[in-house]
């Protein structure tokens, strides 16, 4: 073999490691170009976060509203079953004991609602007939609201008293007979959410 021959192969050699060095550059550089591509910058990663936060907070606020309304409803189910209950002692003449004022007999009963204590009722019996709630006339329950209060009663007489006189049975609102009510009940934290309870001269009970 010549030293032409030589030479030659020298720069065939060298040829291909160049080729080869060059291909390993432009492999590198695709590949650092294909993961910088598939990244984040650190301001798309804030601008993500911030979007999946302020997406979670709302949701949270949605479902607490939510449940604050559903316990509300339950709240406002319970007053209108207990108005009833009060109707079906005085229908069914449940018997009360009244101790010194007849002992044992058939009594109204009423619901008592105070605007000045918005967070309680009673379900009480009277005694002495006259469809008014006296001190010292038994307390059959009392009921305290978790999540709600009267906000409103008409008529607005405080407290309001709803009682049902037996047999048949009348209907005396703060005294009156036959008389129309409504109660009105809102949530204590957020007092836009409210429902009433219509209570009707005929002894209709509804709540909307």
């Amino acid at each position: 073999m010549n030293k032409r021959d030589t030479n030659m192969r020298m720069r065939a050699n060298d040829a291909n490691e160049n080729s080869r060095g060059h291909f390993r550059v432009a492999v590198v550089q695709r590949t650092e170009a294909r993961y910088s591509r598939a990244g984040f910058t650190i301001v798309e990663l804030v601008v993500i976060i911030g979007i999946i936060g302020f997406m979670s907070a709302f949701v949270i606020l949605g479902q607490n509203q939510g449940s604050d309304q559903r316990k509300l409803i339950l709240e406002v189910r319970r007053l209108a079953q207990d108005i009833r209950k009060a109707q079906n002692f005085a229908t069914s003449s449940t018997t009360q004991d009244c101790g010194a004022q007849g002992g044992i007999k058939v009594v109204p009963f009423g619901i008592i609602l105070y605007t000045d204590a918005p967070d309680r009722y009673l379900l009480v019996g009277d005694c002495d007939g006259d469809k008014t709630y006296d001190a010292g006339e038994p307390i059959v329950s009392s009921y305290t609201f978790n999540v709600s209060e009267i906000s409103n009663l008409i008529p607005s007489d405080n407290p309001m008293q709803i009682f049902f006189a037996p047999p048949n049975p009348d209907i005396y609102i703060n005294g009156s007979v036959s008389a129309n009510g409504t109660i009105t009940v809102c949530g204590s934290k957020r007092s836009s959410l409210c429902q009433n309870i219509y209570i009707t001269g005929g002894g209709a009970v509804s709540v909307q």
